[in-house]
């Protein structure tokens, strides 16, 4: 489930992921004539490059000899090619090279691109958050919404569990950490030398935006770039065959941010705005089908839980918070103290979670385990919000989501008494937690008649909100339940999806813009695809769903009445 750990043995193979540094700020020549090289075997290939790289035939040897049944697709040739560069033999070379400005010195190289291309064009193109580091302070060259390339070939791990080693970019010291929203990665971890470190590749000549940087202290530095369509071809594919990438359209737009409680954590950006239909695909919802890898034992749980990349949070029924590992080892508890949290989201842009408290005051708390004033620290108070909330003491909840630097936070609360119901619902920049806007309110006069949101979660990239909405039908004293796509910057609703009445629902983003929902104590999921209609249902015969989380993309959690299961989706 986790990524293997790196061994002291191959701590050499770490420095690719960390060469960033060494990457010009000024701009190149486009790589051109490789495209038109031969493509032979790999033994050919590095004829032309003996003279460049020590031992390169007996590494060609070893990489021939673990290639012999590749995946993918590949050849042998072309997978050993992709062996060879993880060997390190022909990496710091090549690269030094592709960052040369005299273009001709890649010429020896035009065969082993050829081959070493041709291979990686094959490979499915990996849309997700990636991580590399540098251990140097580096921040001041990347500008905000200003754009550079990288000409070489940038490794880059989709596992910050990786990154955090001390093997690649640590805990400790100084440190630049790139998280990097990518829309054509390769991975490369079926033809690794280090299949562990979950590499992906970005080819030569990648193009990005500046989206945001945060100085975090202790010697840390996060950048957030995102991968763009350069404005002109700065390579050409390997060959002509080439089936014809999809048009991305990318605009500046900065919303919201996560880490990982270990301070070193990525953030989750915005990928590329969706156009009218989105891709759906992906999500396998019957996994939940298989027996959990873990189950952990948890007394009455609420439905309280929130995701990262490398843990789960939960709420338990003694008003503790418990920080677990993949594997379900506990990391952390907060004590009785957790008994403030309301509502929970992970933030990528702050590197945080994020817990809502309606008690007393409503505040914004971020759960930071290093601080040496206490895990909660205060980061907003809300009075903005709905006007003497004190006075609605009855009931009402808080509903959390954020994306890049924007934060949306929706409040419902209820007054027996006069049987009234008020809502407010803002969106905050997180770099300075300023109102952006005031994107509804209900104010009590208008009782039940009004719609009243529930649930509220932004997509994978920000694009889309996801809303489980309620409203009082007088007609049978019951009420309505919905689920509702909208968009996020206009908020105009693309579409519904009627529910059963009077329960209680959850909704949880999942890659490629989809949701999956589920009824409280019920036995179904549901799929939700990213134009907001409903793919796919599922009996969950494994107990009734409180609620579900996903950690890392890779693990689905279920929570039950009494267990945390937990699902393997690779």
């Amino acid at each position: 489930m986790m990524a293997s750990s790196v061994s002291a043995d191959d701590s050499n193979s770490t420095e690719r992921f960390l060469d960033a540094i060494h990457e010009p700020q000024d701009s190149l020549s486009p790589i051109k004539n490789y495209e038109n090289a031969p493509l032979v075997s790999l033994e050919e290939v590095v004829v032309s490059i003996a003279h460049l790289v020590d031992n390169v035939g007996a590494d060609v040897w070893v990489a021939k000899r673990n290639c012999k049944k590749p995946k993918d697709g590949l050849t042998s040739d072309e997978s050993a090619a992709i062996y060879l560069y993880t060997m390190e033999s022909v990496y710091r070379r090549l690269n030094h090279d592709l960052r040369n400005k005299k273009r001709e010195v890649l010429v020896p190289w035009f065969a082993y691109l050829k081959l070493l291309l041709t291979a990686l064009w094959k490979l499915p193109d990996v849309k997700c958050l990636l991580h590399r580091g540098v251990k140097a302070d580096i921040s001041d060259r990347y500008i905000e919404e200003e754009t550079f390339v990288w000409w070489g070939i940038t490794s880059c791990t989709s596992s910050i569990s990786v990154l955090q080693s001390e093997q690649f970019l640590g805990q400790t010291g100084t440190r630049t950490l790139f998280s990097i929203e990518s829309f054509n990665g390769k991975s490369i971890k079926n033809h690794s030398h280090f299949p562990g470190e979950k590499e992906v590749l970005l080819l030569p000549c990648s193009y990005f935006e500046v989206m945001g940087k945060i100085n975090h202290g202790h010697g840390l530095a996060t950048i957030h770039i995102r991968q763009l369509e350069p404005p002109v071809r700065l390579i050409q594919p390997p060959f002509n065959s080439v089936r014809a990438a999809p048009s991305r359209q990318h605009q500046s737009s900065h919303e919201h941010g996560s880490p990982t409680v270990d301070s070193v954590s990525t953030r989750l950006s915005q990928l590329s705005p969706f156009q009218n239909s989105l891709k759906t695909t992906t999500f396998d919802i019957n996994v939940v089908t298989k027996r959990p890898v873990v189950r952990l034992n948890v007394e009455r749980p609420k439905d309280i839980m929130c995701a990262n990349d490398k843990y789960l949070l939960y709420f338990a029924a003694d008003w503790t918070l418990f920080l677990v590992d993949e594997q379900g080892h506990q990391v952390w508890n907060s004590g009785d103290y957790g008994g403030r949290v309301s509502n929970i989201c992970w933030s990528y842009y702050l590197q945080k979670f994020l817990s809502a408290t309606t008690w007393c005051a409503r505040q914004l708390h971020s759960i930071d385990l290093k601080s040496s004033k206490g895990p909660f620290v205060l980061v907003k108070e809300f009075d903005d919000m709905v006007k003497n909330a004190e006075s609605y003491s009855s009931g009402g909840a808080i509903t959390t989501t954020c994306h890049e630097k924007s934060f949306f936070i929706n409040e419902t609360l209820y007054t027996e008494g006069n049987d009234t119901w008020t809502e407010s619902f803002h969106e905050y920049n997180m770099s300075d937690w300023k109102l952006i806007r005031t994107i509804s309110t209900v104010p009590p006069a208008l009782r039940k008649r009004e719609p009243l949101i529930e649930v509220v979660r932004l997509n994978s990239d920000g694009s889309r909100l996801g809303f489980i909405m309620t409203k009082y039908d007088s007609r049978d004293s019951k009420w309505d339940k919905w689920f509702e796509l909208r968009d996020t910057k206009s908020m105009s609703v693309l579409q519904t999806i009627e529910l059963e009445k009077d329960r209680p629902y959850n909704l949880l983003p999942l890659p490629e813009g989809q949701f999956l929902l589920n009824m409280y104590d019920g036995n179904e999921l549901f799929l939700i695809d990213a134009n907001g209609k409903l793919q796919k249902k599922i009996s969950y015969g494994q107990g009734n769903i409180r609620s579900t989380a996903l950690i890392n993309g890779e693990c689905l959690v279920v929570q039950t009445d009494d267990e945390l299961r937990f699902h393997n989706l690779q």
